[in-house]
């Protein structure tokens, strides 16, 4: 299975786990929501699946590939054959089989269009994301470090971590978030 059908499969995955929250939202315990999400999650980061004889997607596999080959090589065939003269039997085989090969060549060579619109649709939402990045970015560097407070100077010295974290507080801001993997810092609500 390629990165291609295991991005879509997550896509079904997490499509399945919208509906299912949506439509049982009071009736499943939080926890079931939590596996849910927590096996979509291990879907989209291990890059390997196992894989099966039987299953949908090898199925969908052997069909597409079957009627690609099968399209693709009659085609070429019909092509060579129609052109070619029936006395030269052996120009016509030769035609055949340099057309073949050009017809392979031509399908090495190609993108197939599902892979067009994945690149597309992951060039959009990077887009989106870096445009996000960036706005936040600019209303967050006016964040000040917070200092003397006995509360937070207690907290981080009990957790002491390989890295250093800031802990900042903006005006600009209504609820805490982290930002930065670099240089992690905590951002909490002027209120």
């Amino acid at each position: 299975m390629n990165i291609l059908h295991m991005s879509i499969s997550a896509g079904l995955l997490i499509t399945a786990i919208v509906i299912i929250r949506a439509a049982a939202l009071n009736r499943l315990p939080k926890t079931m929501f939590l596996i849910l999400w927590g096996v979509a999650l291990c879907r989209l980061l291990i890059p390997v699946s196992i894989p099966l004889r039987y299953s949908v997607y090898s199925a969908i596999d052997r069909i597409t590939k079957n009627a690609l080959q099968d399209s693709a090589v009659r085609s070429v065939i019909e092509n060579a054959l129609s052109t070619s003269a029936p006395a030269a039997d052996t120009i016509g085989a030769q035609s055949v089989t340099g057309q073949i090969t050009q017809a392979a060549q031509e399908q090495v060579l190609s993108i197939a269009p599902v892979t067009i619109i994945w690149l597309v649709g992951m060039f959009v939402v990077f887009t989106a994301f870096a445009v996000i990045y960036f706005k936040n970015r600019n209303e967050l560097r006016f964040a000040l470090i917070i200092r003397g407070n006995d509360f937070l100077n207690r907290w981080l010295a009990e957790h002491r971590l390989v890295r250093s974290i800031t802990i900042l507080q903006s005006d600009r801001i209504t609820t805490p978030i982290a930002v930065g993997i670099v240089k992690p810092r905590i951002i909490l609500p002027k209120s």
